[in-house]
């Protein structure tokens, strides 16, 4: 029995972005924090007093943690080009109490509108949705934002090869093809990170460079795929890369694999760059 239509999404927020966005989303993007933060907020190499920016940051999860690491001394500036996103953000800083951490609304190609100099940026899953052109045209962006001595800590896609399933799984298999889809579609590289690591190799960036992966043991994290599919589907009927039921048929399989205790299924692996500028 397939799913009810009503679990597919009416729209989409922006044509650039092809995943939806607000509460729609919120499911996804809860699991998806719940998977990377751990590592996330470790590779950052935190410290009290800092100022962090943010790149799409979404629901801002991943940013009270950090307004509550830098401590009273420290500012978290947030940026995400998704009113919707931004509600449910500033939603979730009252119920936490941070007033240290800041939202703005801005695209990432906007940020020379911020005038101020941090000693972090983080961008996590924001340049694997552009084009390598202009992934390569935001770098110098990015670093300008730092103070002397900062990092930019940018964690994106490694490449599509790394996903896989344990035992095999055609409905996992189902899934790849529309993620694929989805980087075909958005005109994106399918391999950023691996990419990313080979450009900054070549123009002399000074990084720190490790991979993470997590595996999908629970059931709740095994959602985040049929959530995924349920999120893509308004993009992919709009631009006729697959029905509704065709959409509506994969979710019902990854619900079987979802209740399969015996599938233990990887989700993205993620590239982590801590880009260091010079002091001085």
């Amino acid at each position: 029995m397939l799913c009810p239509k009503s679990t597919i999404p009416k729209k989409i927020e922006t044509d650039s972005y092809l995943l939806c966005t607000g509460e729609t989303d919120l499911e996804r993007l809860t699991i998806l924090n719940d998977l990377y933060n751990p590592s996330s907020l470790d590779f950052l190499k935190i410290e009290s007093g800092m100022k962090i920016l943010t790149i799409g940051c979404g629901v801002g999860l991943l940013e009270i943690e950090l307004a509550k690491k830098v401590g009273a001394k420290g500012e978290i500036t947030a940026t995400d080009i998704s009113s919707l996103q931004l509600a449910i953000a500033l939603e979730n800083k009252e119920k936490a109490s941070v007033p240290n951490l800041t939202f703005k609304e801005l695209d990432v190609a906007q940020l020379n509108l911020i005038s101020e100099q941090f000693d972090r940026v983080h961008c996590r899953f924001v340049l694997s949705h552009m084009p390598w052109e202009s992934i390569k045209k935001l770098l110098p962006l990015l670093m300008s934002k730092l103070t002397s001595g900062g990092a930019l800590v940018l964690e994106e896609v490694s490449n599509m090869d790394s996903l896989g399933c344990e035992p095999f799984s055609e409905a996992y298999e189902l899934w790849k093809t529309f993620v694929h889809m989805q980087f075909d579609v958005q005109g994106s590289d399918h391999s950023p990170g691996r990419r990313l690591y080979e450009y900054l190799q070549e123009q002399g960036y000074d990084f720190v460079y490790q991979t993470h992966q997590p595996k999908l043991k629970q059931k709740r994290e095994k959602k985040i795929l049929s959530l995924g599919i349920r999120s893509l589907a308004p993009g992919f009927i709009e631009k006729k890369r697959a029905s509704s039921e065709q959409i509506l048929d994969a979710m019902e399989q990854l619900k079987i694999l979802e209740e399969d205790p015996n599938i233990i299924p990887v989700y993205t692996e993620v590239s982590q760059f801590f880009i260091k500028r010079s002091k001085g």
